[in-house]
């Protein structure tokens, strides 16, 4: 006695279509693998996205003014900030203390600065009205009347390279996601021809119970998600669990010049949209492989 189809899959779906399958049992460790690198490449480009955008909304307002020591000694730094704040889109210029000079240099030069006898120059920083620009030239051409050793700094050479280094970083982390999710395709597509060569004798009963290459590939469709859906699930845990990890330790780490490494809430979202977004994109992988391979075996 022929059995109704419902009752035959019913009997079938905890082993249909990957029994026996020996991909099977290791692809959802890839899976896994896959989504967890996939989540700390899209956690690192948008964090240098929104890092790039911060520095160079940051620094394209502001301009530097540096001072040689021995011109400082005198009125020149007075007749200069004079001149800055008399300068039409310029809103503020204030001297950066000796304190905060020194800390810049010591990267460089050490802590011992003082002990050196070094001539360190006056720094003033200069604040440009947002979305305005100043004649550089023209200003800088001012300064130098006072002193001709006065240097304005526009930081357009630093910010220029600073957007070049950033957008080579994003490219390559999203280039990295790309050719994981290749990599998670193609690897879904072989556990469906494969789990199609195994089962071929299921396949072939069910077609002459009168299920349909549509019905089979849903099918193969559930069982994906029943397989790799978790594995998904919890590479995508462990990395967003690494991510906040990263996060909470370098919150504070270096003051003002180091990044900060927080994501947005906005961005969470996105990242945990990953795992169902490569889940569903499984999914409907397997469903047109299984179609095309139905249509070139019976």
């Amino acid at each position: 006695m022929i059995l109704p189809l419902g009752s035959f899959m019913s009997t079938q779906d905890r082993v249909f279509p990957f029994r026996g399958d020996p991909i099977s049992r290791y692809l959802p460790m890839l899976i896994g693998l896959l989504v967890f690198v996939s989540t700390l490449a899209l956690a690192a480009g948008m964090f240098l996205y929104t890092t790039g955008d911060t520095w160079r909304t940051n620094m394209s307002g502001t301009l530097t003014v540096q001072v040689p020591a021995k011109a400082a000694e005198d009125n020149t730094v007075d007749t200069i900030l004079a001149l800055l704040m008399n300068t039409p889109k310029i809103v503020s210029a204030n001297v950066v203390s000796k304190k905060e000079v020194v800390e810049l240099l010591e990267p460089w030069i050490g802590s011992d600065i003082s002990q050196l006898g070094l001539p360190i120059p006056v720094l003033v920083d200069v604040m440009v009205l947002p979305g305005t620009k100043v004649d550089i030239e023209g200003l800088s051409s001012k300064l130098k009347k006072i002193d001709p050793g006065v240097i304005l700094d526009d930081h357009s050479d630093w910010l220029l390279g600073v957007r070049e280094f950033f957008n080579f970083l994003q490219k390559t982390y999203f280039s990295v996601i790309s050719v994981i999710i290749l990599s998670t395709v193609a690897a879904v597509i072989l556990l469906a021809r494969t789990g199609l060569e195994i089962n071929y004798d299921i396949v072939e009963i069910l077609h002459f119970i009168g299920a349909t290459d549509l019905y089979v590939a849903r099918r193969f469709q559930v069982q994906t998600l029943l397989l790799l859906g978790p594995s998904a699930l919890v590479g995508f845990l462990v990395g967003a669990g690494s991510v906040w990890i990263i996060q909470a330790h370098a919150t504070g780490v270096g003051g003002g010049s180091f990044p900060d490494f927080t994501l947005s809430l906005i961005q969470w979202f996105v990242l945990a949209a990953l795992p169902f977004i490569m889940t569903l994109l499984l999914i409907f992988t397997v469903g047109v492989t299984v179609r095309y391979r139905l249509g070139k075996m019976m």
